[in-house]
């Protein structure tokens, strides 16, 4: 087949070429049109539980992710200068289109009771930019004697205040986000200057606007780091600029395609996802060096071009296949999580591996059909002099010290253990930020001065209209919100009670002192008093806490980055205090909020991640079941496999590396990978034992010496192809680097003495003639680098 498929790559390659670049011009169209996300990709299942009820919440009171904050510190923050400038910041945010409300110091309200009207009608604070200091302390005086802000907005103990800066849905879910921020910033920046204090900005549009960025320029920055580092090894491999330059426009075409699938696929660049054009940059240099080293064998055995290529395509066609296919089935399987974010990583990744695949086999000989063939000088690299004595250790090694092999082996597998004992599965929700990182620092900062930042809430469904203005109602209320003031971690509770306290201060002319849950005798008057739809300021102060059948209502309170453990601690232990409060059989009340759904998330995805990591196993078992029909041969062929894997827990259990949905990716990838220096390995093995009649010592000596080299040259591509993601500002990014590059090394390790270590200790105990000669894929021979 694969002679036949050579043939026509060749006889037609001028079509073939025309079509391709017609493809790779409208691909390149397409990929001019792939843009950033800017929306919050969707982690758990549309009909999880917990979703379900997040979704009622942002229907009922609008999108909680919804806020940007903006922090100071100051002992001038109620001097006239400063605060006239602060006054000034505020109403610049307020004008900027798509900012839907504000809350500030300067622009707060106050409750007043109109006897007239039998309403409390929202007024104003400051009605005007102050001009002397004392309307400046007179304000300052208002809030005092106004308990509804103590601790919401303004910490009177740390001379600390925030502006919450509420987005529509536009300017949340869109590039318009990044310039609203950069406005904000804009004015910060000036006010900054002219009063020498630091502003802080956090909250959850202002960091993903900040992730949004980070992920445009390490994009860059990494697919411009592996083009320059894979073309780099080139030069040492194969030392001819020739090589270098054609395939770099494999590279080249690699990325187009992979940039306008995206487009195609309706996906957006993401966090993930920008991880993948450099990924794919390493894979078809990968690729290349596989079939130019077999092209180059070819023709110092012959000396003619066109038949050197047509072999080459099928010698390596089915090999590289399904190597090839192992590597994408390590992302692939990520779209059996059922998260949206990781399918569209393993869709995007699996489906541009198979991509550059045939863009390599295709394009690759028909641009050096049209070159002169190789001159001797580019085929000085096949006397690979510089790793023979490498290869001459390693053989040492496996016939002579296979005890060693296998006792270090063992060794490591313990060690390896200890430390997998100590993994823990751990995370947060501002995840893979270096403390370093100013983004980091101002979290910190509304931690430190606001008891937290990430919403955290309690919905509350009374199942009767009307049964939120119920006395009894309004005590369970009381008594939940008491309870959570014992947790640190969480901001002060806001609640429907809390503004009926605020409106029985108004009800009593102001006075701090009736700042207390009514009476029943005066809970009827004052509910009497509830602002009107038709009034729009009042009726939003009643709609941000109440539906408009007074059934639903909420708890709202902020909760800090406490990492996952202890925000599902927390989570449970609110869980156990309202099902002792609340009624089920007439109450329906969940803990939510976008803190919530995100630890959730979290957990959704690793448990998601391990179950693909088991069907990649699984499916890869299956591949190997098609080359080597005895279970013996495929235990072999795992083993050495599997053992990285474990090492490299076993590392995150001694540094501290928590398993969480960075981390966990590693895994399914780094398996498809290695799996790759096997196959390499075993298809030249098949092919040595027919050649040596089934002496597995012969073979196995063979196949070190011929493919030692292609596994080395491929590993050391991808090691420095994956390691360059240890330059990112994503602590997770940094870890998929790192770890995946160690696994990679210690899978070449293993593969390189393990596994011929395995096949020559098992030679009296395999049937080679059976295990080889039985199986359902028969590879073409092939020469190896």
């Amino acid at each position: 087949m694969w002679v036949k498929i050579s043939s026509i790559i060749l006889r037609y390659r001028v079509i073939i070429g025309i079509i391709l670049v017609v493809v790779t011009g409208l691909m390149g169209f397409l990929a001019t049109k792939t843009e950033m996300a800017y929306e919050l990709t969707k982690v758990i299942p549309d009909d999880d539980p917990a979703n379900i009820v997040y979704e009622k919440f942002k229907e009922t009171f609008g999108e909680d992710g919804s806020v940007m904050v903006v922090g100071v510190q100051s002992d001038d923050l109620f001097k006239l200068d400063f605060f006239r400038d602060w006054y000034i910041f505020t109403e610049q945010i307020d004008s900027i289109q798509n900012v839907e409300k504000l809350i500030s110091i300067t622009k707060l309200y106050d409750l007043r009771k109109n006897d007239s009207l039998y309403k409390f009608q929202v007024v104003p604070l400051v009605t005007h930019i102050p001009t002397t200091q004392a309307e400046v302390d007179s304000i300052k005086e208002k809030i005092d004697q106004l308990p509804f802000y103590k601790g919401y907005l303004y910490n009177e103990e740390t001379n600390a205040t925030f502006i919450a800066v509420t987005m529509d849905d536009y300017g949340v879910n869109s590039h318009r986000r990044v310039e609203i921020v950069e406005t904000i910033e804009k004015y910060g920046a000036a006010l900054s200057a002219k009063h020498h204090v630091d502003l802080h900005y956090s909250g959850v549009p202002y960091i993903r606007t900040v992730n949004t960025r980070k992920i445009s320029k390490e994009l860059a920055l990494f697919t411009f780091l592996s083009v320059v580092i894979t073309g780099l090894f080139l030069l040492i491999f194969f030392r001819s600029l020739q090589i270098v330059l054609t395939s770099l426009i494999l590279v080249i075409v690699s990325l187009i395609y992979t940039i306008g699938s995206m487009y195609l696929l309706g996906f957006k660049i993401g966090i993930l996802t920008a991880l993948i054009p450099p990924l794919i940059v390493v894979i078809a240099i990968q690729n290349c060096v596989y079939l130019l080293n077999v092209y180059h064998f070819e023709y110092k055995a012959h000396g003619n071009k066109m038949l050197a290529l047509s072999r080459t395509i099928s010698k390596i066609g089915l090999a590289s296949f399904l190597t090839n296919a192992t590597t994408a089935i390590g992302f692939g399987v990520f779209s059996f999580t059922g998260s949206s974010l990781l399918d569209e990583f393993g869709r995007l990744a699996s489906l541009n591996i198979m991509v550059v695949y045939v863009l390599c086999i295709i394009l690759i000989p028909i641009i050096y059909s049209f070159l002169p063939g190789p001159s001797s000088k580019q085929l000085r690299h096949l006397d690979r002099r510089s790793l023979s004595g490498v290869l001459d250790f390693v053989k040492r090694i496996v016939f002579n010290h296979r005890k060693w092999v296998y006792g270090v082996t063992l060794v490591i597998v313990g060690i390896s253990l200890v430390g997998a004992l100590q993994v823990r599965t751990f995370g947060y929700i501002l995840d893979g930020i270096s403390p370093k990182d100013k983004l980091y620092k101002d979290l910190k900062f509304f931690e430190k001065h606001f008891d937290g930042l990430f919403p955290f809430e309690i919905w509350i469904d009374t199942k009767e209209p009307g049964n939120v203005k119920d006395l009894a109602t309004l005590t369970k209320i009381e008594t939940l919100c008491k309870q959570l003031r014992q947790y640190d971690e969480l901001s002060k509770p806001l609640a429907v009670t809390e503004m009926l306290k605020f409106m029985n201060q108004a009800y009593y002319n102001g006075n701090p002192r009736r700042y207390l849950l009514p009476n029943p005798l005066d809970m009827g008057r004052i509910l009497s008093y509830l602002p009107q739809e038709t009034d729009k300021r009042n009726a939003e102060l009643i709609s941000s806490m109440i539906d408009s059948n007074y059934q639903i209502t909420r708890v709202s309170m902020k909760i800090s980055d406490v990492g996952t453990i202890r925000n599902e601690q927390i989570t449970k232990a609110v869980e156990d205090k309202i099902d002792s409060i609340f009624p089920k059989d007439q109450y329906d009340v969940h803990v939510t909020g976008k803190s919530v759904i995100t630890v959730k998330g979290n957990g959704y995805l690793i448990h998601n991640a391990l179950t693909s990591l088991g069907y990649a196993f699984i499916i890869i078992c299956v591949l190997m079941g098609l080359l080597f029909s005895s279970y013996k041969m495929i235990s072999i062929a795992l083993l050495p496999n599997l053992i990285p894997l474990f090492m490299t827990l076993g590392i995150m259990g001694f540094t501290g590396i928590s398993l969480k949905e960075s981390t966990i990716l590693i895994f399914s990838v780094a398996f498809g990978i290695v799996v790759d220096l096997t196959i390499h390995y075993l298809a030249k093995y098949r092919l040595e034992l027919k050649r040596f009649n089934r002496n597995i010592s012969k073979a196995v000596n063979a196949s070190i010496e011929h493919s030692g080299f292609s596994m080395i040259y491929s590993t050391v591509i991808l090691f420095f192809g994956f390691i360059i993601f240890a330059f990112s500002s994503f602590e997770g990014t940094i870890y998929l680097g790192i770890l995946t590059s160690m696994c990679l090394a210690f899978g070449l390790l293993s593969n390189l003495f393990l596994l011929p270590s395995l096949l020559l200790g098992m030679e009296k105990r395999i049937n080679t003639k059976k295990a080889m000669s039985d199986s359902l894929i028969n590879l073409e021979e092939e020469e190896e680098l």
